[in-house]
This record gives C-alpha cells, sequence and structure tokens, in this order.
C-alpha cells in the first residue's frame, strides 16, 4: 500500500528550505517560530483515490508524522495559503485530507459539526467552520467521518470542508475532474530537545542521517541490542559476549569502528534506561 504514496519534495532537496513566505505552488513549508509558528513542518502526499484516507494516515505515523492537525485559525490559515492553496492540488472538488476524525459513537456526536477529534490529540478549541457551512454529511453510515478540505463550487477556500467515510471518497466531484488524492502531514518530533524538528534538520542536512532511516543518528538507540526498548544489563551482556569481535551497530559494535570495545561500553552505559529513540513519540 505505502508503494502507492509519493512525497512531494522536489524543490528542498535543490535549495533552501521554504518558510511562511512559501509560494502558492509549494509542496512543502516550515511554519518559523520568528514568524510566530510553532516550528511545525508540512507537506503534501499524493495517492490512489480508492485508498481513502487510512492510507496517508498509515503513511504519516510510518514517517514520524502525523495528518495534520490544524488546533488553532492561525495554523489553518498559514497551512492553507502556503501549500494548500495550489492549482495541482485541485483536481478534484475535495482538497487534501487532514487529520480530524468525528467519532460517531462519542457522546458530543451530532451532526455535522460534533463529535470531531485531532488525531494526534491537539485540544479541539475552535470551529474550523466557522467561517463557512459545517462540512457536507456524507457518511452518516460510516461509525466515523474524515476531514479535508473542499471546494463545493469548485473553487478552493480556506473555510470549505467536506467529510469522508475513511476507506471511500464521497465527496461530491466536479464535471471532468481528474483522479488523484492528497493529504497534508505535519513533522513536530525534536528527538533530541534543540527546539528544531528532526524533519527539517535532516532536510537541510541529510548527513545528520546518513543511513537515511529517518531518524537522526545522535537519537538512534544503536545500545539496545535486544530490542527491548530499555538499554539495561540484557543488553550489556550481548555486548560483553561479543567482545572484541568484528561486529554490525545491531550486534554491539554502537560506535561503528568495526570492532566491538571499550568504547562501546561506554556508549551503553551513558544512554542507559528507557530508549528514547523513536519515530513517533
Amino acid at each position: 500500500m505505502l508503494h502507492r504514496l509519493r512525497l512531494l519534495l522536489p524543490s528542498l532537496l535543490l535549495g533552501a528550505a521554504m518558510s511562511t513566505t512559501s509560494t502558492a505552488s509549494a509542496q512543502i513549508a516550515h511554519w518559523s517560530p520568528e514568524s510566530g509558528g510553532n516550528g511545525h513542518w508540512y507537506c503534501v502526499v499524493s495517492f490512489a483515490p480508492y485508498l481513502g484516507w487510512q492510507a496517508p494516515h498509515n503513511y504519516a505515523e510510518s514517517i514520524g508524522a502525523h495528518l495534520v492537525s490544524l488546533g488553532t485559525r492561525e495554523e489553518r490559515d498559514f497551512v492553507f495559503a502556503s501549500i494548500v492553496n495550489a492549482e495541482w492540488i485541485w483536481f478534484s472538488s475535495s482538497g487534501p485530507f487532514i487529520g480530524a476524525v468525528q467519532d460517531h459513537n462519542a457522546p458530543d456526536f451530532v451532526e455535522p459539526d460534533g463529535g470531531w477529534r485531532w488525531i494526534d490529540g491537539t485540544p479541539w478549541t475552535w470551529n474550523p467552520w466557522e467561517d463557512g457551512p459545517a462540512p457536507d454529511g456524507t457518511c452518516e453510515t460510516a461509525d466515523e467521518c474524515v476531514l479535508r478540505f473542499a471546494n463545493p463550487n469548485c473553487d478552493a477556500i480556506a473555510s470549505s470542508w467536506c467529510d469522508d467515510a475513511p476507506m471511500l471518497p464521497l465527496c461530491p466531484g466536479c464535471e471532468g475532474e481528474i483522479a488523484p488524492y492528497y493529504a497534508v502531514i505535519e513533522f513536530e518530533i525534536d528527538c533530541d530537545g534543540n527546539g528544531l524538528v528532526d524533519f527539517g534538520e535532516r532536510l537541510m542536512n541529510p548527513s545528520l542521517d546518513a543511513n537515511q532511516d529517518g531518524i537522526l543518528d545522535h537519537c538512534e538507540c544503536r545500545a539496545d541490542l535486544d530490542q527491548s526498548g530499555t538499554i539495561d544489563s540484557s543488553d550489556l551482556m550481548l555486548l560483553l559476549n561479543a567482545w572484541g569481535t568484528a561486529a554490525a551497530p545491531s550486534e554491539g559494535d554502537i560506535d561503528g569502528d568495526g570492532v566491538i570495545t571499550g568504547s562501546d561500553v561506554v556508549i551503553l552505559l551513558d544512554k542507559w534506561g528507557p530508549c528514547q529513540s523513536c519515530l513517533v513519540c
């Protein structure tokens, strides 16, 4: 399934990352703290329509992100202006999926505007459709609905929405529309707590993720040899049992010099305790 999704990042790999001054055709944007933002990064994925909402949701989590949660009107406006309001996205009357879910079993569920939640737990503190109509109910028979930007008049506007069933796009289409669907994903993990989102650090300096596994190299939990989630005596015993032998990093060569020595023990002891490296924290 994941091979049918495509991360659209062409211009960023060739030059400086885009910020709040991103053009409308940008596929990626950074809402910088200097401009009043949260420091998060946002980009667009495309996927086959028949895969529904679940495919980009799973894909986002697999790369350490999540479908975008528009926790404030300002975040909605930034995301729309910087990457959603682009002609190449609006082949369809339904714009990109976002990380909003309407739980039909929730105590506060009522059509059309009750029971909505942000997928990552961001508080639902404002009404996304306060500037326009609540989403057109098209999936009442499902256990939950998901939200996407919409252009019911075939014109993209920030405050227009449509809700779909997660596995079957149901929002009405424009005459002659073309097939591809999109979703907006958000990156916010800062594994080392330095105030910079890992995605942006990797994008601007690929050498920070030399093995290209999506985790900053200095954040990887290489000392967790038994993959238990904790660096403890079991890992130390595995390392000592292989002392002096040539090994791969996963076998105890934590410093990557090709052989297990005292320097590997020092690193393991320094990282002792719960493993903090992860894609989705």
